[in-house]
């Protein structure tokens, strides 16, 4: 039997869901960092800032900036505050990996993506200390949740209505929070703007009457967020303009970064594989494994499965394949533990199906596109 078929009372769902939190918060203040890194130190001097952004891609990252500030108007800016707003962003993710999953999976499968998150050494690692990278995750993986819903793309019970055709009208108004979602997230990071288009590239997969407010409410959502951005940075700098100004420097920065150059193809593809095998730790084989479960998605096919192949190869390829030049090339992100952070949720879904899979077919039992979809 696979994992989405097992049946699951909702409190009991909820209440493993919680535990699994508090597991995760646990093992992340038993691994606390100190803030010595120069990014956790200069998000807090930035919070404490009268001014408002400069051209700079750190200072422009306003929705980690506003939770800082969330908890500095309680408390005032100490070690206190800097701590309450690094644990803050691990609940985000927490939250929007259930959202997400819940929506693409059952209850058993969501519950294993979480214990994945709990003990992932590359969360643990990113989500001690004050960075977007969690943050950003949490914010568009319940972005994509809600346009998987608002589309019937979802798998399990949670996306049923919308699957069903009933109550289309809600259609709208919960893909305008979808792309209200996506913004916020590309407020984090900018790079997170990858969701963005892996939520309007789902949009033909939908049922063809669902397509129209689906596309209007996501469209919305993002128009909205957007103006909403602009808005702020014309108040707090003057210049509405001053993010787009600074990205168009970006790559010129990039290809005069040493740290960018010397790499070959062969490097750019396999520097997420050398990254977790270098850590030392259980990652690596939920990378491997996870790459065998997008093999299955492809085979199994089905619109649902198509929905999550497009997720993953969207987001995974901004951040491993991306380019500013070609000859040699010169990636757009560097390989760090805290970028992988964006696309491990998707690595986590991707083989949790994978070993029921494999015992139905060594038993004999039914197909993978019976037993997959």
């Amino acid at each position: 039997m696979a994992m989405a078929q097992v049946r699951m009372s909702e409190p009991i769902f909820l209440g493993a869901a919680l535990a699994l939190l508090l597991a995760g918060l646990g093992l992340r203040l038993w691994m606390y960092q100190q803030p010595w890194n120069t990014d956790d130190l200069h998000y807090i001097q930035q919070a404490l800032q009268a001014s408002g952004p400069v051209a700079d891609t750190h200072s422009m990252r306003w929705v980690l900036l506003g939770v800082i500030r969330f908890w500095g108007l309680f408390i005032g800016y100490s070690l206190t505050t800097f701590y309450l707003a690094v644990y803050t962003l691990p609940v985000i993710a927490w939250g929007g990996i259930l959202v997400f999953c819940r929506v693409a999976a059952g209850p058993v499968e969501t519950l294993w993506v979480l214990f994945l998150w709990a003990t992932s050494f590359v969360f643990i690692m990113t989500e001690t200390r004050l960075m977007p990278d969690a943050l950003g995750t949490g914010l568009a993986l319940a972005g994509l949740a809600a346009v998987l819903w608002a589309g019937g793309l979802g798998r399990s019970p949670v996306a049923t209505v919308s699957r069903d055709g009933e109550n289309r009208g809600a259609v709208f108004p919960i893909a305008l929070v979808g792309g209200l979602l996506l913004v916020a997230a590309y407020g984090a990071r900018c790079s997170f703007a990858s969701f963005s288009l892996a939520a309007l590239a789902l949009v033909p997969l939908a049922p063809a009457a669902r397509r129209r407010p689906l596309l209007l409410g996501l469209g919305s959502g993002l128009a909205a967020g957007l103006a909403l951005e602009l808005a702020w940075f014309w108040i707090s700098s003057g210049n509405p303009l001053l993010r787009i100004e600074t990205l168009l420097f970006y790559p010129e920065q990039v290809s005069d970064n040493k740290l960018f150059q010397g790499l070959t193809w062969l490097d750019l593809a396999l520097r997420y594989f050398r990254l977790l095998y270098n850590t030392g730790s259980a990652e690596i084989f939920v990378f491997l494994l996870g790459w065998v479960g997008v093999v299955a998605w492809l085979v199994a096919g089905g619109r649902r499965n198509q929905a999550l192949l497009i997720i993953f190869l969207i987001n995974f390829g901004v951040i491993a394949f991306s380019v500013v030049r070609v000859d040699p090339p010169v990636p757009l992100l560097r390989a760090t533990e805290r970028y992988y952070v964006t696309a491990a949720p998707l690595f986590f879904r991707a083989w949790p199906i994978l070993l029921p899979l494999l015992l139905l077919g060594a038993c004999g039992g039914p197909d993978i596109r019976t037993s997959y979809t």
